[in-house]
């Protein structure tokens, strides 16, 4: 596996995670600007990681 592919399976387990977080934090009732925090980093780890995706 060469360094990119690495980064690029490593930015998309931080993306699934942090939804993950996202999700249980919405189970337990956080604030929204919380869940909204978490789910943001989702997104933007998953973006990461098809911009790395893309630069092969």
């Amino acid at each position: 596996m060469t360094d990119t592919e690495a980064l690029f399976h490593y930015r998309l387990q931080q993306a699934e995670e942090t939804l993950i977080e996202a999700k249980k934090m919405a189970d337990s009732k956080f604030s929204p600007r919380s869940i909204i925090n978490r789910a943001y980093y989702s997104l933007f780890y998953a973006l990461l990681a098809l911009f790395i995706n893309s630069s092969k």
